[in-house]
């Protein structure tokens, strides 16, 4: 007889309706089910081996940069890096309705990357003009078509990348949507990572994507609650810290450490954490740093993701500056400049990724 663990739950008719009335710790055998809930025993989620080694790359936008992609590649390469984060977004595959496509683009970089030994994490993510408004999927019908593209991607792609990211900051309004909420996004898990394992199995598969004020806030512990994991193999978050008083390493080490304990203890045991954003812009004013910190913190991010086991990969944001104001944040988290001359981060970054690193992580730039 199958037995389920810790507690179980007396539902009894209260008022006309039948309510939670008492827990009760118990093995509660699997027949009593008619009359009591229960809570899984942790045992349930999927098995998850230690870590053998850290997966190290960066953020790009090299699927949708305008302009030759080879020279982005090749500073991928040199970095030392094995990896590279990119939107596939759902309206550039479906471009006509019912229709779609890989682009030529894509797939060009994605064989020229395998053959220097770079796999790409997909980001599935954004809406699509043809369903929904371009919002979220929440509809039945725009999820069902999300699902549609997700299956053919997955089918296109198999054994080509490393792995698959279920949306981007869905609690956000990335991608000029309207926030989402964590039932939605779960929804939205359930129904496509069967799909993702399905077809192409040996695929990573990341949940979550989850921003600095979905991880403070109660997002990123909802979704946990709703049980995220049991779906997917590692949850991705985004923690910066660029605009806190103390924004160094160090104090970025310390709040992933507390973030884990508390993830951990939601589910019971140790929760496997992909950051698959971080970085700190070289912007003038507020929340920027000079280029000697922004080069410190890449090498610290290194050094720190590698000293922390339950952290199982780390994507820098972002390769190349989005743009040439030294006052726009978004602009200036590139560790290459616009033109894609290297950064100090650069050259910290890499010697990080190789073992070599000598930035001195003084008390002003850690």
């Amino acid at each position: 007889m199958r037995t389920f663990a810790r507690v179980a739950l007396l539902i009894e008719p209260v008022g006309g309706h039948w309510r939670i009335t008492r827990v009760i710790p118990a093995i509660v055998p699997i027949v009593a089910m008619a009359f009591w809930g229960w809570v899984p025993a942790q045992a349930t989620l999927r098995s998850r081996p230690a870590r053998t080694h850290l997966i190290i790359g960066v953020s790009t936008h090299i699927f949708a940069t305008k302009g030759a992609w080879g020279e982005r590649l090749d500073a991928i390469q040199a970095l030392g890096a094995t990896s590279f984060r990119v939107d596939a977004q759902w309206r550039y595959v479906e471009r006509q309705a019912g229709h779609m496509t890989i682009p030529v683009r894509w797939d060009r970089i994605i064989r020229a990357a395998d053959r220097v030994g770079i796999r790409p994490l997909i980001i599935l993510d954004y809406g699509n003009p043809f369903y929904g408004d371009s919002q979220k999927p929440t509809a039945t019908a725009t999820v069902a078509a999300f699902v549609r593209y997700v299956k053919f991607v997955t089918r296109q792609l198999r054994g080509r990348v490393l792995g698959y990211e279920i949306w981007n900051e869905w609690e956000g309004t990335a991608g000029h949507t309207r926030p989402g909420t964590p039932a939605n996004y779960m929804r939205i898990v359930k129904q496509v990572a069967p799909v993702i394992r399905k077809n192409d199995p040996k695929a990573l598969i990341l949940g979550g994507a989850v921003t600095s004020r979905g991880i403070r806030g109660d997002f990123l512990s909802r979704l946990m609650k709703l049980g995220l994991l049991h779906y997917v193999d590692g949850v991705s978050i985004h923690p910066y810290i660029h605009c806190r008083h103390d924004s160094t390493v160090k104090a970025w080490g310390d709040w992933l450490t507390s973030v884990e304990q508390r993830l951990s203890r939601i589910v019971g045991t140790r929760v496997p954490l992909y950051i698959t954003e971080i970085g700190w812009p070289t912007s003038i004013g507020k929340c920027g740093v000079s280029e000697s910190q922004q080069a410190a913190r890449a090498s610290g991010v290194i050094r720190v993701s590698r000293s922390l086991p339950f952290v199982r990969g780390v994507w820098w944001y972002d390769l190349v500056d989005d743009g040439s104001n030294p006052f726009n944040r978004e602009d200036r988290f590139g560790l290459l400049r616009s033109d894609l001359k290297p950064k100090p981060a650069y050259t910290a970054f890499k010697a990080a990724v190789a073992g070599t690193a000598s930035v001195s992580l003084t008390s002003n730039h850690r």
